[in-house]
């Protein structure tokens, strides 16, 4: 792999240090920048950008094992640059020990760290030697933060919620590396004739597991690339988030759920009356997009958001969908809208969340979320679900979802509420459900839907 190619993801996470910004938002733009580029290069930047801040914890205990210099004293470029060299020498098979080092060392000269280079050398050669005489795996074996690199007290979290074995499954999955999950647009073209455009370009592809509407690809290059992206043939959406749509669309037409094939494309009820659709905290718009798709020419979807940057990024995905019957509103969702009060026959709330049910796919986000932030989006979720269900018409359905695996951010809003207003309101709950990242085959995701009387 070429220095240029390093280079980039050294830049990378000096800035992702430096200004605090999402990983995954800086390597975008660069990728884009580079979509021109090999694919083997573009791979290489993905993965050793990602598996870098995935494994933060995991890279730094072995640099505080190795160096004599303790870390607070380490420059922030010269602990980049370990912590490359280190994850290609542990998690890249492809990349030799000796290229990893003789690569990290050129980093510190390129950069002006010349002076640090023999301490680069010395730290990473130390870490070879360590792996070659089996050490290596003793000492992450320390404790499950190491182990899975994520932060103790989120690990107790998730242990104290779910029991050592399931939270270890939880954990482990962020590491994994799982087909990407997308929803075929059947406006405009069939599930089976998009999985033979993309198996002609040698991607592969797999039947989705909790929607038919899904398909799961992999071995593929940069996804705005992909044969009929650009033309408006797919999205990319988590199998268990289209699976909630689903389910909510069939309690629209159905009242209570009986148990159905899962997965089956589902139709609203026959008739001709128009179906109005509001979904709040919508961006990117997989679920209202969804709805608009599946509802065709009888449904009227309304997708909200709080700022200008998230209602265009909807408006961009509807267009690009070819999808007429969506209309894209910048309302915040705390504000309760007078306007709004019992004019939707369907509601998505899909409140902000920790995430934590997409750690494999945002790979700092538990870095990031706290127990008090967390206890924060639970007042915000309670908010404005308090709102969500004034929109709702008599004989209606609303459903109220998260990335979250939190049970104080989803279930315990929900049960709140209906404790303390569900009756008077007129609502019961009707189905709820929590996908676990590496129990069940999708991200992490929670919805529970209420009918209205």
């Amino acid at each position: 792999m070429t220095a240029d190619s390093r280079d980039i993801v050294y830049r990378i996470l000096v800035e992702k240090e430096e200004s605090g910004s999402y990983v995954g938002d800086i390597l975008e733009v660069q990728l884009r920048k580079n979509q021109f580029q090999d694919k083997q290069i573009r791979a290489f930047i993905t993965r050793l950008t990602e598996g870098v801040v995935e494994r933060e914890i995991t890279l730094d205990f072995l640099i505080k094992k190795f160096s004599k210099t303790p870390f607070n004293k380490i420059k922030t470029e010269i602990k980049v640059i370990l912590r490359m060299g280190i994850y290609q020498i542990l998690y890249m098979d492809s990349v030799p020990d000796r290229a990893a080092v003789s690569e990290a060392v050129k980093l510190a000269e390129a950069h002006k760290l010349k002076g640090l280079t023999g301490y680069v050398n010395a730290v990473l050669r130390a870490v070879v030697k360590a792996r070659e005489d089996n050490r290596i795996n003793g000492m992450l074996c320390s404790s499950r933060e190491v182990r899975f690199s994520t932060p103790k007290w989120l690990v107790d979290f998730l242990v104290k919620t779910y029991g050592k074995e399931t939270a270890d499954k939880i954990l482990s999955a962020q590491f994994e590396n799982r087909p990407t999950s997308i929803r075929v647009n059947t406006t405009k073209i069939s599930t089976e004739k998009l999985r033979e455009s993309f198996e002609e370009q040698k991607i592969r592809t797999e039947e989705g597991r909790l929607s038919k509407q899904a398909l799961l690809i992999d071995d593929y290059d940069f996804i705005r690339k992909l044969p009929g992206f650009g033309k408006g043939f797919f999205s990319v959406q988590d199998e268990s988030s289209m699976y909630a749509v689903e389910r909510l669309l069939e309690a629209s037409k159905a009242g209570a759920l009986e148990d159905s094939e899962v997965g089956r494309n589902t139709e609203i009820a026959e008739g001709t009356e128009t179906v109005d659709v509001l979904e709040l905290c919508a961006a990117p718009g997989g679920k209202s997009l969804y709805m608009a798709e599946l509802l065709g020419e009888r449904g009227r979807v309304t997708a909200r958001d709080l700022t200008v940057a998230k209602t265009d990024l909807i408006r961009e995905n509807a267009e690009r969908l070819g999808l007429e019957n969506v209309e894209v509103q910048e309302r915040d969702a705390v504000c309760l809208d007078g306007d709004m009060i019992g004019r939707a026959d369907i509601v998505i709330a899909d409140v902000p969340c920790s995430g934590l049910g997409v750690m494999g796919h945002k790979n700092d986000i538990k870095y990031n979320v706290s127990e008090d932030g967390m206890k924060e989006l639970s007042k915000l979720g309670k908010t404005i679900l308090r709102n969500a269900v004034m929109y709702v018409k008599d004989g209606g359905v609303l459903m109220f979802s998260t990335c979250t695996i939190n049970p104080g951010e989803n279930g315990d809003v929900v049960h709140s509420y209906l404790e303390e207003n569900g009756t008077s309101d007129g609502f019961k709950l009707i189905e709820e459900r929590t996908f676990l990242q590496g129990i069940d085959p999708c991200d992490g995701f929670y919805f529970a839907i209420l009918k209205k009387a």
